[in-house]
């Protein structure tokens, strides 16, 4: 019965599973993102994924997604870590493109250590997703989609370090969108967004000696906003939202003013792409109740014959974390990728990535955070496999 249930949701005869393997080596220069004493070090990361994907458009579809990622360090053995993710997506579609979709799904994050005697911390999700959509004209159709997720941290600290659990937190989002097309390829997208994320054991800490390390409050937002996601046209696409965002936390600092996003990105000719970019956004963050980020960004991108494609980033970002735990950081990042394809499914990539930031506390000094003012290294090269 389980397995006839099972032939009934992934409808195999009508789809097509796809193996990607990931196989690469890489040098970072400062491994535990130190600020002095950089410590550099060799690894080796080996990454399959799995993609299994309907072979139609309309009607009951099934659609997957598996990942796993070993990264093992020649020198430094704490840093080596497994993380993986997943997500099943059964949704259907009818003639009047009037559907609805659950996706259930699971990941793990590992984040590096804080010195060369603590351990990964480990953030582990689980959540599920739901949401219908419906065309209510030719141009114009209504999408509804909600989420529930929970994080739980699993970090032992080292000695004079408090633990994470203060982090773990469970959350809800529902976002109600209108799309009117107003282009063929272009879409005037306006949105009513709202949730709330809780910290059971955010101000475990409160009233100890270690209250300015570990304090979260609960939260809840409201934004409205709208922009044009599409193609303007033949050469130029866009991406731009403008809102206002309402968040407020049980206590300290709240945020009440607008932010937006703009983007472009041109093709020059059928071999050049530049993008343009700027962010003003807003972000729950660990270690604060929220980040106010700032970012501006510039890509190129080219094609060499048929095989190699050249693409170089580089990125600005301002971001100011509010109270408890006050700061103001500086980074300034840039990517350099060569991608050599030897067949439709065999390709390697070669990557060179730069990343400074500056820091400046301000109150209270001590944050916990790892990431505070160091200068960042890594290349590799990595070869990948579809089958």
């Amino acid at each position: 019965m389980m397995i006839a249930l099972l032939f009934f949701i992934l409808d195999p005869a009508n789809a097509s599973l796809d193996k990607l393997l990931t196989v690469g080596t890489f040098y970072e220069s400062n491994s535990y993102y130190e600020d002095k004493s950089d410590k550099g070090d060799f690894f080796i990361s080996v990454k399959p994924e799995l993609m299994y994907e309907p072979g139609k458009k309309k009607g009951f579809l099934t659609s997957a997604y598996g990942m796993a990622q070993y990264n093992k360090y020649f020198v430094h053995s704490n840093l080596d870590f497994f993380q993986y993710e997943g997500h099943l997506k059964i949704q259907t579609i009818s003639d009047t493109e009037t559907g609805f979709f659950l996706k259930p799904s699971v990941k793990t994050l590992s984040e590096p250590p804080i010195n060369e005697t603590g351990d990964r911390p480990l953030r582990q999700f689980m959540g599920a997703e739901a949401g219908a959509q419906w065309r209510s004209t030719e141009l114009s159709r209504f999408e509804i989609e909600g989420n529930y997720q929970t994080e739980a941290v699993s970090f032992n600290p080292p000695s004079g370090m408090i633990s994470y659990d203060f982090q773990q937190n469970y959350e809800i989002n529902m976002v109600a969108k209108h799309l009117y097309s107003f282009l063929p390829e272009t879409n005037l997208v306006t949105a009513l967004k709202v949730g709330q994320k809780i910290f059971p054991e955010g101000t475990k800490y409160k009233g100890t000696p270690n209250e300015e390390f570990g304090l979260k409050y609960d939260s809840q937002y409201i934004e409205v906003g709208s922009g044009v996601v599409g193609r303007l046209t033949r050469t130029m696409k866009i991406r731009s939202y403008a809102g206002f965002l309402f968040r407020e936390y049980a206590k300290e600092a709240g945020f009440r003013e607008p932010i937006f996003t703009l983007e472009f990105e041109e093709e020059r000719s059928p071999r050049d792409m530049i993008l343009l970019g700027y962010d003003y956004t807003v972000e729950d963050t660990y270690y604060s109740n929220f980040v106010l980020k700032q970012k501006m960004h510039i890509g190129f991108g080219r094609i060499f014959g048929d095989q190699l494609l050249a693409l170089a980033r580089l990125s600005y970002q301002y971001r100011s974390y509010s109270r408890p735990n006050r700061r103001e950081d500086q980074r300034l990042a840039g990517e350099f990728k060569l991608d050599y394809s030897f067949s439709k499914t065999f390709k390697a990539e070669a990557v060179f990535t730069a990343d400074l930031l500056t820091s400046e506390t301000l109150g209270p000094a001590g944050t916990v955070d790892p990431s505070v003012s160091y200068e960042y290294i890594r290349a590799g090269l990595f070869l990948k496999n579809l089958f």
